[in-house]
């Protein structure tokens, strides 16, 4: 009986003494691309490809214990950046978004420098800052969707973490200056169904990792 009580309160004291606050700010440089098909007739699809590049600020907050860690993952691109169609080629002039992007992630330090994680996003969000050509009332003002991303760092350096991650997210709702919100996929007049909106993004930053 003693033993089993002497376990229990190792077990007991043992992550308290090694649990703590996470607080991981970071900065980074993101590169997007993302495609979705737009169906006009039965007999006619169209694939549209766009991409952006941004510098991306951000921050994880959490609670870690024995190397695993779990808590809030926030960023944002810094400033607007141009939203570019890729395909099919279009003279006309990019709109300006910015990205937001809010998640809860969990990961694990192991004792040789390097560290994993998993983030699933509950909202990534593109917003309109300006308009490239003349403005229309089905001008896309945001775009709504989920995700998930895995990551990997490297802490061998004093202070400072490099990591790569890997970001995978679905748009799926449109919401329209006019007031109109659009859920992908969506039919108009049983003559267009647009699929959801494939995003893939890369995102490769430098963090300060503290612990409290």
């Amino acid at each position: 009986m003693k033993n089993w009580l002497l376990i229990l309160l190792i077990l007991l004291v043992l992550p308290a003494a090694h649990a703590g606050v996470n607080i991981e700010p970071y900065l980074g440089y993101l590169i997007h691309n993302n495609e979705y098909k737009s169906t006009v007739t039965s007999a006619l699809d169209t694939s549209y490809e766009y991409s952006y590049k941004t510098p991306l600020l951000g921050a994880r907050l959490g609670y870690g214990m024995l190397g695993f860690s779990l808590g809030v993952d926030y960023s944002r691109s810094l400033g607007a950046f141009k939203f570019k169609q890729e395909k099919p080629a279009s003279s006309a002039a990019s709109d300006e978004y910015t990205n937001s992007n809010l998640g809860l992630y969990a990961g694990y330090k192991f004792p040789i420098l390097i560290r994993v994680w998993g983030t699933y996003f509950l909202k990534n969000q593109l917003k309109l800052d300006k308009t490239g050509g003349a403005q229309d009332t089905d001008d896309s003002v945001e775009i709504n969707g989920k995700g998930f991303a895995l990551g990997a760092g490297w802490t061998g350096l004093p202070f400072l973490a490099i990591n790569l991650e890997y970001r995978s997210i679905t748009y799926d709702e449109i919401k329209q200056r006019n007031g109109t919100t659009i859920t992908l996929p969506y039919s108009l007049g049983g003559a267009t169904v647009t699929e959801k909106i494939k995003a893939k993004e890369i995102v490769l930053s430098a963090s300060l990792p503290l612990d409290f």
